[in-house]
């Protein structure tokens, strides 16, 4: 099983769901999947470095790898979980879903 095949089966499972139907998952890493990276210390510095531009986040020309990741721990976006928005998109509330 990866991200990509458990998604697919989610996607068609939730069609079959009735409204205020709730699903329980476990921490399987697909199960978790981010929608966008986020930088993280087995990133190269220079994609790092992308990263940070792409968002027009400031930070000092000569940084080490370490201090910019504390920039990107300092910078980081909420988390989006893609099986949550799914189920978003089905009327399934994704309150807490992803979250422990």
């Amino acid at each position: 099983m990866n991200a990509d095949v458990f998604e697919e089966y989610f996607q068609q499972m939730i069609e079959h769901l009735q409204k205020g139907s709730f699903i329980v998952m476990d921490n399987a890493s697909y199960y978790s999947h981010l929608i966008g990276r986020v930088p993280n210390t087995s990133w190269k510095k220079d994609d790092i470095i992308k990263w940070l531009t792409d968002r027009n986040i400031n930070f000092p020309e000569k940084s080490i790898k370490i201090e910019l990741l504390e920039i990107v721990k300092l910078n980081k976006p909420p988390v989006h979980y893609v099986v949550v928005e799914l189920a978003k998109t089905h009327g399934i509330d994704g309150t807490d879903m992803g979250t422990s």
